[in-house]
């Protein structure tokens, strides 16, 4: 059951934001999406979401460190990475190394696959 779910996407990118959002709102999901991980922090602080669905790679700030701060402010948000680079190994053994594990989703991925992982985590 994914209906009214509360799920925050972001990624610098506008498009993917927009179209994982659409994606997710067609599922049923109550998602929002954003480029700037601070609002989704502001956002978050507000109402918290179910799942958190970002990348790892941005210039602002990147996804672990952001996933860190997310889950220090929501610790009951389920947190899924997504990355398209090599470079977010290093970033999850960062985080590892530090007592944090998160799951990552390598892009580009298949709609049903995130679905499953978005329904899963969620329920989790």
């Amino acid at each position: 059951m994914t209906g009214s779910r509360r799920v925050f996407v972001v990624d610098d990118e506008p498009v993917i934001a927009d179209t994982l959002q659409a994606i997710l709102k067609q599922w049923g999901f109550e998602a929002f999406c954003f480029t700037d991980p601070m609002m989704a922090l502001k956002a978050a602080a507000l109402t918290p979401p179910q799942v958190l669905l970002t990348d790892v790679i941005m210039p602002k700030l990147n996804g672990v460190e952001f996933a860190i701060l997310f889950k220090a402010l929501c610790p009951e948000c389920q947190i899924l990475l997504m990355s398209g680079h090599n470079l977010a190994d290093g970033l999850l053994q960062e985080a590892e190394n530090r007592g944090h594990a998160f799951r990552i989703l390598a892009k580009p991925f298949q709609p049903d696959v995130l679905r499953e992982l978005i329904s899963t985590e969620a329920q989790t």
